[in-house]
């Protein structure tokens, strides 16, 4: 039986990065029935489609950051699970073309789960669609706190993607924005080794007692 209201619980879902988009994701398309308490997305995107913008953070995380991860992507993810991809068309020459994330997700990704394009799969993973209104419409679907936590030089996941122009038209979604912190990086003192995910960990926490209290 729905009777309308959130089905709430103390857990809270965080994500980095990838999982940060999951889980903003999640609590967006689950409304009143994520079982949530709250969720958390540290440098995830609300809004995939903006990595495709034409503007200069773009251009940069497109030629310097992304092959890195496309590397790393291919070699742990893609080449061990090729005879998965190969049952879905995809293909070795395929996979040795990809050059960015974006080549992953449009070449590889789409083809794996059936998107049309990539279009396609950037506004059914991010929370906020494609930033439209009707992305909007999904985001205002979430019925429990969402915090995003982004810093505006982010070189990878651009701060256009955080939808910070729009989250003010929600009412449960919440934008924690820093001027630095990089990529789920955030270092800390004269020494960040020391404290690694100090900042990370210390959101998380408050965040989650916050929620748990109003609960």
């Amino acid at each position: 039986r729905n009777s309308g209201k959130p089905k709430r619980t103390r857990i809270v879902l965080v994500g980095f990065s990838m999982g940060g988009i999951i889980a903003a994701n999640y609590a967006a398309k689950s409304k009143e029935q994520s079982g949530l308490a709250g969720a958390l997305s540290f440098s995830g995107t609300l809004c995939s489609g903006k990595m495709l913008l034409p503007c200069p953070s773009a251009a940069v995380s497109l030629s310097v950051w992304q092959p890195l991860l496309a590397w790393g992507l291919k070699a742990t993810i893609i080449k061990p699970s090729m005879s998965k991809f190969a049952k879905r068309g995809v293909t070795s020459f395929e996979v040795e073309e990809v050059e960015t994330v974006v080549d992953v997700d449009t070449k590889l990704v789409c083809k794996y789960h059936g998107y049309p394009t990539v279009d396609d799969y950037y506004r059914d993973m991010s929370a906020g669609g494609s930033g439209d209104e009707e992305g909007i419409e999904r985001l205002r679907g979430t019925k429990v706190p969402l915090l995003t936590c982004h810093a505006i030089d982010d070189p990878i996941a651009i701060f256009e993607v955080a939808l910070a122009d729009q989250i003010e038209k929600t009412e449960n979604v919440m934008l924690l924005a820093t001027k630095h912190g990089g990529h789920i990086g955030w270092p800390a003192g004269i020494y960040p080794s020391s404290n690694r995910f100090g900042f990370m960990m210390d959101v998380a926490m408050e965040f989650s007692a916050a929620v748990a209290e109003e609960e």
